[in-house]
């Protein structure tokens, strides 16, 4: 029985190691170092707090978003990575104006397992780290609640990588990001802030 089932895990991954060969001989699911670059747009979610005490007069105006990575790929379903991404001018606005400038800056490691099928590769990631959060706000009034702080942040990325050549492809990636954070002045009842970016960008495999 043991040896049915070792058997049949080794022929599965060699399976899925095969599909990322092309029929040309290019091996897309190579092991090896990789670099990328990208944008997108990115969006902020208010926490329950900010809502409630505003009435849902405050709303979140989309914002831009690029991100830098370094990764390797140890096989063909998994790799390690390192990256920056960032969401710029995800402003706060009450009747369509802007009352703080709200950035956010992350640095993260990640998991990312892949589903290797020749040129195309779906994969989720899952990253965690440090996010530093930029939040002044312009009315004097609302200068207390300015915040410029590091917290931990878990971050969850769901795309796919699109080979155009063995070494270059292009990628679109929607993620999530949970910032865990503690809000001592606003209470207990502020919750974890919460990004979203869409992005599209192109990396090199080594």
């Amino acid at each position: 029985m043991r040896k049915t089932l070792a058997t049949s895990i080794a022929v599965a991954a060699l399976l899925v190691g095969g599909t990322a060969a092309g029929a040309d001989g290019s091996d897309y699911g190579r092991s090896g170092f990789y670099v990328g670059a990208g944008g997108g747009v990115a969006w902020d979610f208010l926490s329950d707090f900010i809502e409630d005490i505003t009435v849902g007069l405050v709303t979140t105006a989309a914002g831009g978003s690029a991100n830098a990575r370094v990764g390797y790929r140890v096989w063909s379903w998994l790799a390690v990575e390192g990256m920056y991404e960032g969401a710029y001018g995800v402003n706060p606005e009450v009747l369509g104006l802007e009352i703080a400038n709200f950035d956010t800056h992350s640095l993260l490691g990640s998991l990312k397992f892949f589903l290797p099928i020749w040129r195309v590769h779906p994969y989720f990631s899952l990253g965690a780290g440090a996010q530093y959060g930029n939040a002044d706000f312009i009315d004097d009034i609302l200068r207390p609640f300015d915040t410029n702080r590091w917290d931990a942040v878990l971050r969850f990325g769901f795309g796919v990588d699109a080979y155009v050549t063995e070494n270059w492809l292009v990628n679109m990636e929607l993620a999530p990001g949970i910032r865990f954070t503690d809000w001592g002045d606003l209470g207990s009842e502020a919750t974890d802030n919460v990004t979203l970016t869409l992005t599209a960008g192109v990396q090199y495999r080594f």
